[in-house]
């Protein structure tokens, strides 16, 4: 970052976790390893450049690289987190974004030890002394969204 960027806190850090329904685990084998996830139907949330990126997990300090094949691409983690409660198979998803669902039964953490950090969103800006009042209230918007998206 340079010396006259300022970085705002919004949201707090998160982790990425794999997902899946009681029903697409029900008709799998037993997950014991990553490795064991390229023989399994891999839901891609993908960035809107289009690229996806391999999933990479992370246990103590070994990192394992993921490239399965993309059973289906979606460009919504919205849209990732419904297919995977249907069944269509796994999903690597923000932990805060699954949370209610986790706790309602309708997504199980695969391989809970196993995940991937993600920084929380920061609003970055030039210092030049005083903000002007439009950034200190789009600021506030993001935080009080942040606040109703995210359990405390």
């Amino acid at each position: 970052m340079e010396k006259d960027m300022i970085a705002r806190r919004l949201s707090k850090d998160d982790r990425l976790v794999l997902v899946a329904s009681e029903s697409y685990l029900a008709h799998t084998d037993l997950f014991t390893h990553p490795r064991d996830l390229g023989r399994h139907r891999i839901l891609i949330r993908r960035p809107r450049s289009g690229v996806a990126q391999p999933w990479s997990l992370s246990r103590n300090r070994e990192t394992v690289r993921i490239d399965g094949e993309a059973s289906l691409s979606v460009d919504s983690a919205i849209a990732a987190r419904q297919f995977a409660i249907a069944g269509l198979g796994l999903a690597l998803l923000a932990y805060e974004f699954v949370a209610a669902q986790l706790k309602a039964g309708l997504l199980h953490l695969v391989l809970p030890d196993w995940q991937q950090p993600v920084a929380g969103f920061h609003l970055m800006y030039v210092h030049r002394g005083n903000l002007p009042p439009p950034v200190w209230e789009l600021e506030r918007a993001v935080r009080q969204l942040a606040d109703r998206v995210q359990p405390t």
